[in-house]
């Protein structure tokens, strides 16, 4: 829907330089102008419209950085939090941000006030490198599987804030991710110059589907070492069998950890690691799916 016929100037934010031109801050073309305040009026009557009639229990607002511009930076102070935060039918509802917009200093992973959870690109991009063997990550990997507390527990936010994903709507899909060093996306004629250009991807030698069954035993030992999730057509590994190679990577982790620390302790058997650490993994997994899903 386009409001650019009824008023233009309190609908869009406009170039200061030149107020025929919009600006853009999702890739669409234009953005609200949410320091209009019957924008927000707007805003907030489709939301309570959603909740009280047709009985929505949650939103996920896209490119939510750009609901906190109200001039040109993201504000998290904006009026658009404080309004949502009073209202009584939309205090209580879930509320998620995908923390980022185009415009710059869009990526506001982390910076978005109480009551909100955020999808967590951070948690992302370091599994996506941890997977394919990036080196001096052990550090960031231990934030982002423990709930990211360097990120939420400042002001006061638990670890459901953080919407942990690794594939999602935009970009590779996790098939992708083990198929494609290079993003293709000549069929939409644009020379392949749309979309995301780091994808932290790896083909496992060769790019595109294949079945070379060299390629397929290479993924599978590289699984087993990384705990990448291959594609069935690429390793006949089980699912069970893959959640095994991780449980078992990351115990050997928090042993070398241990060990590197001299404790004198007795290690605990390799089956109880094991265990343990499938354990949080099922949990981390379960719980991020609850919160997305519900």
């Amino acid at each position: 829907m386009s409001f650019r016929g009824i008023d233009n100037a309190a609908y869009y934010q406009l170039s200061p330089e030149d107020r025929r031109f919009y600006m853009d801050f999702t890739g669409c073309g234009n953005t609200l102008n949410v320091g209009h305040p019957q924008i927000l009026k707007l805003i907030m009557d489709s939301l309570r419209y959603w909740v009280l009639e047709c009985h929505v229990d949650g939103f996920r607002f896209d490119l939510a950085s750009a609901l906190a511009r109200e001039l040109f930076y993201v504000d998290s102070l904006a009026s658009f939090f404080t309004i949502i935060h009073q209202d009584p039918v939309l205090a209580d509802v879930k509320l998620i941000a995908e923390p980022w917009d185009v415009g710059e200093g869009g990526y506001q992973v982390g910076n978005f006030p109480l009551l909100w959870s955020e999808w967590n690109g951070k948690y992302r991009d370091t599994v996506r490198d941890f997977w394919r063997g990036e080196d001096e990550l052990l550090g960031e990997f231990a934030y982002r599987f423990t709930g990211s507390s360097d990120l939420y527990q400042a002001n006061g936010r638990s670890p459901y804030a953080s919407i942990n994903f690794i594939t999602a709507h935009d970009g590779f899909t996790l098939y992708d991710l083990v198929s494609y060093n290079e993003k293709h996306n000549e069929a939409n004629g644009e020379n392949s110059c749309d979309g995301e250009s780091h994808n932290r991807s790896w083909n496992c030698g060769v790019e595109g589907d294949t079945d070379d069954p060299e390629v397929s035993y290479y993924a599978s030992k590289s699984n087993t070492k990384t705990g990448f999730p291959a594609h069935p057509t690429r390793s006949k590994r089980k699912t069970d069998g893959h959640f095994r190679c991780v449980a078992a990577y990351y115990a050997s982790k928090i042993w070398r950890m241990r060990r590197s620390r001299r404790s004198r302790s007795k290690p605990p058997s390799s089956r109880l690691m094991r265990r343990t650490v499938a354990l949080m993994l099922a949990k981390s997994i379960n719980k991020s799916c609850r919160i997305s899903c519900c």
